[in-house]
């Protein structure tokens, strides 16, 4: 596999509504790769998603998913039970349209001590991978890594629920863990190298070849993230960041959350191939 570059669902410039429409214009781009935007609930029907695998795979365009918005499984009894659902749902839809792997905002500290909270996350995760396994559904679970400071999800929480829980593998949102720090750090080679260096240390080298990656400029407030822009339109360092990925051989999903994704999306794929 090489690094796949696509867009954060449906690109902005499809002329007619619909995923197949949006893998169709993916095509055209040049792009290789599509996001299923499941992010205000997994809405996709069965017959769609057939329909998705097969219009795909005849473009030869990979897809990944984007779980809902509304996991959080450090919330109470009735949220954690819904969560075990659109986790779930993601996964099964995911998988009959051909993704191979889902990333989920997993929840938020609500107060908790990290230690704590990275306890019930692993209980539940493990929860829900059995549920897979019973359904024979090899998805990887991709917990992300968060923008907001309010959210679960440092890289270094994130790798130890890896280790922890089978089936599941970090995806990594580079303005995510650059907005985390405010601005501030995680905007280096240096700084990306030993970003990389800690995700083969911890879950292997291995993932390195199946990575999900987000990337996007992004502005920060007080709390982390603020809104994504587009690359060039804030502070982040793209450009070496991907020669960093290049450096590492980094494989895997690379996928624009920009206004516009493909707008960035086709900038980052010429960048990758200079």
């Amino acid at each position: 596999m090489a690094l796949l570059v696509g867009t954060a669902g449906i690109p902005a410039s499809t002329p007619k509504a619909g995923s197949v429409e949006g893998i169709k214009r993916v095509s055209e781009l040049g792009l290789d790769l599509m996001e299923l935007e499941y992010v205000r609930g997994v809405k996709m029907s069965e017959a769609l998603a057939k329909e998705v695998k097969q219009t795909a795979d005849s473009l030869n365009i990979a897809r990944t998913v984007h779980a809902p918005y509304y996991i959080n499984l450090n919330g109470d009894a009735k949220t954690v039970k819904a969560s075990h659902k659109y986790i779930l749902d993601s996964a099964k839809i995911g998988n009959i349209a051909g993704a191979k792997s889902v990333a989920i905002h997993s929840g938020y500290y609500s107060g908790g001590r990290p230690e704590d909270v990275i306890k019930a996350i692993v209980k539940e995760y493990s929860e829900i991978v059995k549920v897979l396994k019973q359904e024979s559904n090899k998805i990887i679970l991709a917990p992300e890594v968060t923008g907001k400071l309010a959210q679960w999800g440092t890289l270094p929480e994130i790798l130890e629920v890896c280790q922890q829980v089978e089936q599941l593998a970090v995806c990594i949102d580079f303005s995510h863990l650059y907005a985390r720090e405010l601005g501030k750090a995680n905007n280096s080679k240096a700084e990306w190298r030993a970003v990389l260096e800690l995700v083969e240390k911890k879950i292997g080298k291995s993932a390195l070849k199946a990575l999900h990656i987000h990337l996007q400029d992004v502005q920060c407030n007080n709390g982390g993230e603020g809104s994504h822009l587009h690359l060039g339109d804030g502070q982040l360092k793209w450009r070496e960041l991907l020669a960093v990925l290049k450096e590492f051989n980094v494989e895997g999903w690379l996928i624009s959350e920009a206004p516009s994704p493909e707008i960035d999306a086709v900038k980052i794929k010429k960048e990758l191939w200079k």
